[in-house]
């Protein structure tokens, strides 16, 4: 899962030696505002947030422990948009990285798998996750790799135990990898596995546009 302002988150095609990234730093960071969903694609009550470049990943540690690094040699962009929702209470965002090569990209989500599978219990801080495990992706389609995480957020920021539920789903297409994630509430779970299904689907749809 990725943890963004106390909120808790195929087929490789290797370039040849020597061969130049498919785009330059300037024009991945153009396709990324583009493709990333925007308040309008999460739907009705959905208003937008804030948005940045150049954000790290985050890792987890033997211990389960979650940090965060630079992001990792081979990105030329890395972009996320937040959105939320007043009623019920909603918070999520949409994520895309652009590498240098489909290797890279394809790393990037085996990392994303291995964590899901690895420790079902997580912390960041004085924050814990649990339940953590893989959902269903059978239903997406046009993605070379996909991996769905779902699990519940046990402990806020400040101490104080919560009763959330997240899913987090992140799709590779090539050199470029896709994600979104969604926190809601415990009764609306299976409204939000749907609802980042959706989403990521249409963002699929408009890179593909781009290609």
């Amino acid at each position: 899962m990725i943890v963004v302002a106390g909120v808790a988150l195929g087929l490789a095609l290797l370039l040849p030696r020597g061969e130049e990234p498919a785009r330059t730093p300037e024009e991945a960071k153009r396709l990324v505002a583009r493709v990333a969903a925007g308040p309008e694609e999460w739907g009705a009550g959905f208003a937008a947030g804030d948005e940045s470049y150049e954000l790290g990943e985050e890792a987890l540690r033997e211990d389960c422990q979650i940090i965060s690094r630079a992001d990792r040699p081979g990105t030329l962009v890395s972009y996320r948009r937040l959105v939320s929702k007043a009623q019920p209470v909603m918070e999520g965002h949409s994520e895309v990285r652009v590498f240098k090569d489909a290797a890279t990209a394809r790393a990037f989500v085996a990392d994303a798998e291995d964590a899901v599978h690895r420790c079902a219990t997580q912390r960041s801080g004085a924050e814990r996750y649990g339940n953590i495990r893989e959902g269903v992706t059978e239903q997406l389609t046009g993605f070379d790799e996909v991996v769905a995480e779902i699990g519940a957020s046990l402990i806020d920021t400040y101490g104080k135990k919560t009763d959330e539920r997240y899913t987090r789903v992140t799709g590779l297409m090539g050199d470029t990898v896709l994600a979104v994630q969604m926190f809601g509430p415990a009764d609306m779970a299976t409204d939000n596995n749907a609802l980042t299904t959706a989403t990521i689907q249409r963002m699929q749809k408009r890179l593909q546009a781009e290609r």
